[in-house]
């Protein structure tokens, strides 16, 4: 298993850890803070997160 996937929202590839604490923000409400702010700036961050195929399912 690869430590990195790439990121549609960050326009690269990130480590998996950073790919988690997205997920965690989009979808269970963590706090902006715990992501980059590229993606809490984007409108239509949860879109394409939850079109990536890379996104998380747990």
């Amino acid at each position: 298993m690869s430590d990195t996937v790439h990121c549609p929202l960050m326009e690269c590839e990130i480590d998996t850890g950073t790919c988690f604490d997205i997920h965690m923000y989009l979808e269970d409400g963590a706090p902006e803070w715990t992501v980059p702010e590229i993606v809490a700036k984007n409108k239509d961050c949860k879109r394409i997160c939850l079109q990536c195929p890379n996104h998380r399912d747990d």
